[in-house]
């Protein structure tokens, strides 16, 4: 517990979440996922590729997020546009 929840000047989140995860929760998992797992995957591809890390975040856009492939940012051949 921080301080200023000790304190009583910030409220104190939810300890166990069960039934599904507030906003804090969700933002820190997937930093996490980001950092620990994303960027490690190599950026590279030959020309008229997509690389490794393009296809895993297609995957991601389509079957977690739930979005249309065709709204990702891409590069006119088709490409995800990664920023760095």
């Amino acid at each position: 517990m921080k301080f200023s929840q000790r304190i009583g000047k910030k409220e104190i989140r939810q300890v166990l979440q069960t039934n599904g995860i507030d906003q804090v929760l969700e933002n820190r998992l997937w930093n996490n996922i980001l950092k620990d797992f994303i960027e490690q995957i190599d950026d590279y591809a030959r020309s008229f590729e997509e690389s490794d890390r393009g296809k895993i975040l297609k995957y991601i856009w389509e079957n977690f997020f739930e979005l249309r492939i065709d709204e990702i940012s891409s590069y006119d051949d088709g490409t995800v546009f990664i920023q760095a």
